[in-house]
């Protein structure tokens, strides 16, 4: 039930806790702010509105595109993981939750339960700012094997940060064999210094997108935060 899902915390590291009354700064340069408006583009795109028939809360809402795939390479170590960070607590709301707690426990509470309360009613749209699951991918045996059992409890960005190839593989699979039975969309993001070859990316010059063979999964975003375009090969390129 909804009213007492909880965080998959076996399977996903949250983000660092924001101190009390802190803000974490949101995008560094241009660059980030480019990556920062891609990662929101895609992590909404085909989310659809929420909503199953009043008179049958069990069936899926309409959702478009129930899991996505983003690979997020270039820059350095520490860039990826600040803009990474950042942009998991702007959707899971938590650097907001900080400030009013800080200012008032019962703020505090008032947000979380406003939280609850809109996600009781499945025959209404998904409020336009319900905070995210958002958390870094365990990569250790007992996680990967919850993957085939991992049933969102709202709409979750999952952070892949330099997985081994064995390993995203196995996400992959469990993920794209799980997706149909998602009631919230699921985002993956994989960060790395460069596009992980096991995705077998090949750009489709027409269409402008790239796109993965691997487990039939299509369209993949790839974002770059260098500020250069990848070419097919990978390799970077001037863009244009």
């Amino acid at each position: 039930m909804t009213l007492f899902a909880r965080y998959d915390g076996e399977l996903m590291r949250s983000p660092p806790a924001t101190e009390p009354g802190s803000k974490r700064l949101g995008p560094l340069d241009a660059a980030q702010q480019r990556a920062w408006a891609a990662l929101e583009s895609w992590c909404r795109a085909g989310v659809g509105d929420g909503r199953s028939p009043f008179w049958r809360p069990r069936q899926l809402p309409d959702v478009p595109e129930r899991f996505s795939l983003a690979a997020m390479v270039g820059g350095n170590s520490a860039g990826r993981s600040h803009l990474a960070e950042t942009f998991a607590l702007h959707l899971d709301r938590n650097d907001e939750l900080a400030a009013l707690s800080a200012d008032s426990r019962l703020k505090g509470w008032c947000l979380k339960l406003a939280v609850k309360w809109h996600e009781l009613w499945w025959w209404r749209k998904r409020h336009p700012r319900q905070p995210w699951d958002c958390g870094y991918l365990l990569e250790h045996p007992a996680a990967m094997a919850r993957l085939a059992h991992f049933r969102p409890r709202r709409p979750t960005l999952i952070i892949a940060d330099e997985l081994r190839d064995g390993s995203l593989e196995q996400v992959l699979q469990a993920l794209g064999t799980a997706k149909a039975d998602f009631r919230h969309p699921v985002r993956l993001l994989v960060i790395d210094a460069a596009l992980p070859g096991m995705l077998e990316l090949r750009f489709d010059t027409d269409a402008q997108r790239w796109h993965t063979p691997v487990h039939d999964l299509g369209q993949v975003s790839v974002i770059a935060l260098s500020g250069t375009q990848m070419a097919d090969n990978g390799e970077r390129s001037p863009p244009p």
